[in-house]
């Protein structure tokens, strides 16, 4: 529990923000979904790169699968 409010708190405080999904990210995202890369990827994974794209955000991710599929649009953090 601890663990968790820290990160809550480092979240919160930070300059990261929700981006509520729209017509146009959901639309992306289901691309995403159907696309090549498609079935290695979550439903979750591909609304995170469509609101990258939408957003012309960096995306941070612990996902070498999503990071592969946002190429230079995205940092990887490895889990080790």
């Amino acid at each position: 529990m601890e663990t968790a409010e820290v990160w809550y708190l480092q979240v919160r405080r930070s300059r990261m923000r929700a981006v509520a999904p729209d017509e146009a990210i959901t639309r992306r995202a289901a691309l995403w979904k159907v696309g090549r890369q498609g079935p290695r990827l979550s439903l979750a994974d591909c609304y995170a790169l469509a609101t990258r794209e939408a957003t012309a955000q960096m995306l941070l991710t612990t996902d070498s699968e999503v990071k592969e599929a946002a190429r230079r649009d995205a940092v990887l953090f490895p889990l080790s």
